[in-house]
């Protein structure tokens, strides 16, 4: 885990969301605990947790995580005006010295972006492969490696169980 922003005008970071300290937590808890990640300040604050898998992703294996997203907002009036994002990024490198290393070598982006209504999926081209992104602030998110270079990706609304998939290329 690696963070920018620690000063009296830039915060980020890291904490453990219980019902008890953010109640709006939804369906995401494990043992009624999540991850929560913030970053807010006069800058372009980042916090960024790297997880590597112990061997390298085969064709036929899948991971799942859970992602939920509160929006974004401005906490205190100095706050940069620029956008913000929160999302999940594979890779093929282990690069982890900088925030700014959280997509060195990126196969994928699924995220939230700031001024997007909705979860955009990013390949290796940069193309959007949802289309009209994916309307939920909340999800299970199951990638499953299809071949050398491409992926399936299944969402389901935590809300409604809704799903959403899609085939990339990286």
């Amino acid at each position: 885990m690696t963070t920018d922003g620690k000063d009296e005008n830039r915060h980020s970071g890291f904490y453990v969301a219980t019902p008890e300290n953010n109640p709006d937590v939804n369906g995401i808890l494990h043992h009624g605990k999540a991850w929560g990640v913030f970053a807010n300040g006069t800058g372009f604050e980042q916090a960024v947790a790297y997880r590597a898998f112990s061997a390298p992703l085969a064709v036929g294996d899948s991971f799942s995580l859970m992602v939920e997203s509160g929006g974004f907002e401005k906490k205190f009036e100095t706050d940069d005006p620029s956008g913000g994002s929160v999302g999940l990024t594979l890779r093929t490198s282990n690069a982890t010295d900088s925030p700014a290393d959280y997509n060195k070598d990126a196969v994928f982006e699924f995220g939230s972006y700031q001024g997007k209504p909705n979860y955009q999926v990013y390949d290796g081209t940069g193309e959007d492969k949802t289309g009209t992104g994916v309307a939920c602030n909340d999800g299970d998110v199951t990638v499953t490696i299809t071949g050398e270079d491409s992926y399936d990706l299944e969402i389901q609304t935590m809300s409604d169980k809704n799903v959403t998939s899609c085939r990339g290329e990286s």
